[in-house]
């Protein structure tokens, strides 16, 4: 492999949180050509190859194809993965909003929540975006301006947490 290149995909409103930050990696050879793809996986990561022959599962050649788990967003290389993951779909309804607000350690200083807005975001979560999937999947091929370097989107992340935070108040005090 010549290079890699990682596509960090930010989700407002994971399923069972405020939300999600997954992960793409493409593995690209001196010709340009993609060898190898992987990508995030509930803390994890799996190769997104086809659960038939091994091969990658590109379209057109060039563009990496991944399923994100409903609700989740974990990725997956079939959408025949996912009714193999424990909870799948409890997660999607009873489970929504079970985990509130997650605040990484470098972002404790900007992003601040307690036991009062934990709460809420649970019940937030699970009454307004709680689901029945269908596991039926749309293509969605992300367009060049909604990419942005890691610095940017960083930097973005308090203010779009607090944003969702300041919705979830709003909600609960009308």
């Amino acid at each position: 492999m010549d290079f890699a290149i990682e596509y960090a995909i930010w989700y407002d409103y994971d399923i069972q949180h405020l939300y999600e930050l997954e992960h793409v990696w493409v593995y690209v050879d001196y010709n340009g050509r993609v060898k190898k793809v992987e990508a995030s996986f509930h803390g994890k990561f799996l190769n997104m190859v086809d659960l038939e022959n091994g091969e990658l599962i590109l379209e057109d050649g060039t563009h990496p194809v991944v399923y994100a788990q409903p609700g989740k967003h974990a990725l997956v290389p079939d959408p025949r993965v996912i009714r193999m993951i424990p909870a799948w779909l409890e997660s999607c309804q009873e489970m929504a909003g079970l985990d509130g607000v997650l605040v990484q350690d470098m972002f404790e200083d900007q992003i601040h929540t307690d036991d009062e807005l934990q709460k809420m975001t649970e019940i937030y979560i699970k009454e307004v975006f709680g689901f029945r999937p269908s596991l039926e999947f749309v293509p969605f091929t992300l367009e060049n301006d909604k990419l942005m370097s890691w610095e940017e989107l960083k930097d973005s992340i308090p203010d779009r947490v607090n944003k969702q935070i300041a919705v979830i108040k709003d909600y609960f005090h009308k």
